[in-house]
This record gives C-alpha cells, sequence and structure tokens, in this order.
C-alpha cells in the first residue's frame, strides 16, 4: 500500500537581524532525516516514539499535507511527488487523516453533518441527496445514533468522545484505502479509549483499510498494530513485526520504551531504564548514533559512525552497532 524512500524534511530557521548578518551559515530542524519503511495493504504499522521525534511530520508528509525536502512516498504504485493540482485533489480520496485534536480539526461554525458531507462536496461524490444519506449512514456507523441528534449540531456541544467519532467519520466517509491516525484516543477521556480503539478497528475489517497509528505509548500500539516502528530524532531506530518488537527488542531506547509501560500489579518488581538527560535538538542533532549521549551502552564508535538500519532477524531491523541479542 504504502512505500516511503529515502524521506527528508528539513524546516528552515529563521533569524534575528543580527544573527542573519553575523552568520552566514543556515540552520535547519532535521525533523525527518532519510527515513525508509513500507506498510502491506490492510496492515496496521505503528509509528512510536516521544514528542519531538518526527512521527506527525511523517504522517504529514505521506499525506503530503507537507512538501518533502527529498525522497519518494508511493501509495499503491503512485508517486505522490508527481501529482500536482486537480490530479492530487482527486486521489486525495485514498487517503485520509484522523487527527489528534478535534477542537482544532472541526470548525466550531460548521455543524457536524456539514463538517462530514463536505468532503463528499469537495470531492464532488453523489448527488446531494446522496451526500446527505451517505452522511447520515456513517454517523450512525461511527456510533453516533440516531443520526438526527448529531447531524444539526455544533462541535461544541459534542462530548470528547463523540467529537473524536466526528474526525472519525469524516475520514472514512470517502471510504479511503489509506488512513493515518495521528494519535487518535489523546483527546479522549479514558473511559472510552477502548470503544474509539474496538470502533477504528471494526471499520477497519468492514471497509479494507490500512493504517498508519502513530502514538508514544507502546501499549497501545500492542493493542492495534501488527507492525512497530520505533523512531527517535527524526530516524528509525528499530522496526520489525509487534511480537518480535516486544519479545526479542534489540535496540536501546526501545528497551526504555518498553520499561515504561505500567504493569497492573502493585507488588511488580519494574526495573526502569531511564535513559539520562533530555533528547537532542533536531537542528544540531549528534554526531553518530543519535541516541548515543543518552545510551548506557554507547562506546567510541556510537559517537563517530551512524548506524544503519539493517535486518538482524526475519523481517527485524535495528540501527545500532551493539544490538541486543
Amino acid at each position: 500500500m504504502l512505500t516511503v524512500t529515502n524521506l527528508k524534511k528539513y524546516f528552515p530557521v529563521e533569524k534575528g537581524f543580527l544573527d542573519k548578518l553575523l552568520t552566514l551559515q543556515k540552520s535547519f530542524v532535521r525533523a525527518v532525516d532519510d527515513i525508509s519503511f513500507s506498510i502491506k495493504r490492510e496492515d496496521i504499522l505503528g509509528l512510536v516514539g516521544e514528542s519531538g521525534s518526527g512521527k506527525s511530520t511523517t504522517a504529514r508528509l505521506c499525506l503530503r499535507l507537507t512538501e518533502p525536502t527529498s525522497g519518494s512516498i508511493v501509495i499503491e504504485g503512485v508517486d505522490l511527488a508527481k501529482l500536482r493540482g486537480e490530479e492530487l485533489r482527486r486521489f486525495r480520496k485514498n487517503m485520509q487523516l484522523i487527527s489528534q485534536d478535534p477542537n482544532a480539526s472541526l470548525n466550531p461554525r460548521i455543524k457536524v453533518g456539514q463538517a462530514i458531507r463536505h468532503a463528499l462536496f469537495y470531492q464532488r461524490v453523489g448527488s446531494p441527496s446522496e451526500q446527505i444519506e451517505r452522511t447520515r449512514a456513517m454517523l450512525e456507523r461511527v456510533g453516533l445514533k440516531p443520526w438526527s441528534n448529531f447531524y444539526n449540531r455544533f462541535p461544541h456541544e459534542l462530548s470528547g468522545g463523540q467529537r473524536q467519532r466526528v474526525v472519525i467519520a469524516r475520514a472514512l466517509v470517502l471510504h479511503p484505502k489509506f488512513v493515518v491516525a495521528d494519535e487518535p484516543i489523546a483527546m479522549v477521556d479514558v473511559s472510552v479509549r477502548a470503544q474509539i480503539l474496538e470502533l477504528m478497528l471494526e471499520l477497519k475489517k468492514e471497509f479494507d483499510l490500512t493504517y498508519l497509528f502513530i502514538t508514544h505509548d507502546l501499549a497501545m500500539a500492542n493493542y492495534v498494530c501488527r507492525s512497530i516502528a520505533i523512531m527517535y530524532l527524526g530516524k528509525i531506530a528499530e522496526m520489525g513485526p509487534k511480537e518480535e518488537v516486544f519479545e526479542r527488542p534489540l535496540h536501546p531506547y526501545t528497551l526504555a520504551l518498553l520499561s515504561s509501560i505500567p504493569v497492573p500489579d502493585p507488588k511488580a518488581e519494574l526495573q526502569r531504564m531511564i535513559p539520562q538527560g533530555e533528547i537532542p535538538s533536531p537542528i544540531n542533532p549528534p554526531k553518530g548514533c543519535r541516541f548515543h549521549p543518552r545510551c548506557p551502552h554507547a562506546q567510541a564508535i556510537c559517537s563517530e559512525h551512524e548506524p544503519q538500519l539493517e535486518e538482524i532477524r526475519p523481517n527485524h531491523q535495528v540501527a545500532c552497532f551493539f544490538p541486543r541479542t
């Protein structure tokens, strides 16, 4: 479904007047720095990492909401970089976004029914009556029943869980093939998170969807995803099947993330591996392995050369000179 190759996104850093005079060299935020991965049709890949690791930027690049600095993004054989104008607009119905914050993504002045129907109108799908009927059906499919209680209501009149269901309905009303879910339950109460995840899995089976699921929570990724990619400071540190990553992690950063998962046993003796210091700046990332300043197993080579993503076990890749075996 999706193939990403050598993808980069550098954002130029704006400098003040004096800095521009004193420093001629330009600075860039290396949000995404040469990553490659693929997602099979009807699969779910979880992109996991700390805030600032480049997950959301990767999501926007995969939907071409942000222009890449370099690299290619191919969806079902179509190179997104080559699409322009009307051709790109028509292709967008095949790929949709479930955003993190429904308060920010829904217009407070537009009623729920209009917000969902707008996607059909923009893509010129069906007649006006067919668009309304499809919108009503999607409202009920995401659990907002009866549709008449929600169609003419404004977003502020709904609960957080209901707003997130509206965002899901808006993304899926076009029946896309590829969906990016960017922290889809981050703004939802804990009591309804499981319901939203179950709904997304049901809709995946019903509409034959392929998900790129972005989260900072490995426990959530374990529940939803089939494959896991661990991202750190714009790079992919480890990638493989969910069972492999959880049962036999290779990268020290993956071990640190796994050790932070809460265990529902107050008597359990936990061995936390907390990386020292803070995540470095993406403007001036460390030379060599980007995790080496915080890694307890770092050696001289780690600060001199950058490890490449290599397959250590079948379909299990890691970028580390001293992977855990």
